[in-house]
């Protein structure tokens, strides 16, 4: 899966050859953005969410904690840049005590999942995603730089260790009107959908 430039009032083209055929020889990442490409997260919350809000009540046993731990919730809100073009708005929410290992100054420049392999030297095995087309409210439209009302692609990831425990769960918006969404589906393997 990734996500593939567009340009706009030509169609809807793959304007760097290959993105597939790129990201299987390592030139670029899985969401199709070239490895030497600047990337910039913008910080725009850090808000911690006690143990008595509705938040944490909901999101604790997501992240099989007890409610009664006394941790609350975590949400850090970026605004993702790549070539200073507004890429995604991300909402990532985390236990108090994952969030207090996360350094926010490596967040500014890498994605949550280096810094959290990076601050805790242990490895994210697994990411559950799930992908929808939705129509964001006025706010997030403005910070993606993107027209009022217009369409875009929105995704749960749900960051897991090897036993299956989430750290994070990050809800995120990408911008429709800079990037398509493609998918590749192995046909020796196919989803039961996939026809």
């Amino acid at each position: 899966m990734g996500l593939i430039r567009r340009a706009r009032g030509k169609g809807s083209f793959v304007c760097k050859t290959k993105q597939y055929s790129e990201y299987r020889n390592g030139l670029v990442s899985q969401d199709g953005v070239e490895y030497d490409t600047r990337i910039f997260n913008r910080i725009l919350e850090d808000a911690t969410y006690g143990p008595k809000t509705e938040l944490a009540k909901t999101m604790l046993p997501l992240f099989k904690r007890n409610l009664e731990s006394g941790e609350g919730i975590v949400r850090i809100r970026l605004l993702r840049l790549v070539d200073d073009h507004p890429y995604a708005v991300m909402s990532i929410f985390m236990p108090e005590s994952i969030s207090n290992i996360i350094d926010r100054d490596m967040l500014v420049r890498r994605s949550f999942l280096d810094v959290y392999e990076l601050c805790t030297g242990v490895k994210i095995v697994t990411l559950h995603r799930s992908v929808s087309a939705v129509i964001p409210d006025d706010e997030q439209c403005n910070l993606l730089g993107a027209r009022n009302g217009t369409a875009h692609l929105w995704m749960k990831n749900t960051a897991c260790l090897k036993d299956e425990t989430p750290v994070a769960i990050n809800y995120a918006l990408y911008n429709g009107n800079l990037f398509d969404f493609a998918v590749s589906i192995d046909l020796d393997n196919p989803p039961k959908a996939a026809l």
